[in-house]
């Protein structure tokens, strides 16, 4: 600090502590939701949805199975997302072979913030329960439905009827 008192100059060393808090604005992790895990040849395949919730841009957004017990195969060893401005999602796919038998699987999301801080997130990816839906269960005959039968004799008789109404109201 320096100052003047009338022609004398004077100066003097003042020590300020500064305490920084938390960044409130840092990107937050992104979240992956709407998570399928399908069974290909040689391995799994992971398609789902990844989101950034926070209030600053995700960048460099990449999405990976980590390593053991995971082992990433081609077509989709890795999948880069690029940037998520706040509120945007955008959708994934990777594949990978487990080793032995493994109930759940972990999956990196790596991103940067506006700084290049580069920072990981990562989510447990259960291989058993989250498979595809099964089926829609046909009738124990394993004819048609009756309910679609139902629905087809309708509108055809809806399309009949209509026909002779128009044919009648023409003449």
């Amino acid at each position: 600090m320096v100052w003047r008192n009338g022609i004398n100059t004077h100066t003097t060393d003042l020590v300020l502590p500064v305490a920084f808090g938390e960044d409130k604005k840092q990107a937050d992790p992104p979240v992956i939701t709407n998570v399928e895990v399908t069974p290909i040849a040689g391995g799994y395949r992971i398609v789902g949805d990844v989101m950034n919730a926070g209030l600053e841009s995700a960048r460099s957004v990449v999405i990976s199975p980590p390593g053991s017990p995971a082992t990433p195969i081609d077509p989709f060893r890795v999948y880069v997302v690029g940037t998520l401005d706040p509120d945007d999602i955008s959708s994934f796919e990777v594949t990978f072979k487990v080793d032995g038998t493994v109930a759940e699987i972990p999956v990196v999301v790596e991103y940067r913030d506006d700084d290049g801080n580069r920072y990981t997130a990562t989510r447990l990816i259960d291989l058993g329960g989250t498979t595809a839906a099964p089926p829609l269960k046909e009738q124990e005959d394993g004819g048609f439905p009756i309910a679609g039968i139902l629905v087809v004799a309708l509108v055809a008789l809806g399309g009949v009827a209509g026909a002779i109404y128009y044919s009648w109201k023409r003449t």
